[in-house]
């Protein structure tokens, strides 16, 4: 996960805490900060890719494509 410029450090903290979550296998605890930082900051790529991730571990290929088509528009090279 790149720390872009400007990013506001409780949205930063979110992501982190999430990401902690995430790959510590508490994927539950983990969605309900990356949907936060959606709300605050709805195309941020590195909240949609991993909440697409956790999604996709989940069984959740819908919905885990529909965040990867968001981020795909935040990000077209990725």
């Amino acid at each position: 996960m790149a720390v872009a410029r400007g990013v506001n450090p409780a949205v930063l903290r979110l992501l982190q805490d999430a990401l902690a979550l995430h790959r510590a296998g508490q994927l539950e605890a983990a969605r309900p900060l990356y949907e936060r930082v959606l709300q605050r900051v709805p195309r941020n790529f590195d909240a949609l890719n991993l909440l697409a991730k956790l999604n996709f571990s989940l069984g959740q290929g819908q919905a885990a494509a529909d965040l990867w088509l968001r981020a795909l528009q935040v990000r077209p090279d990725f």
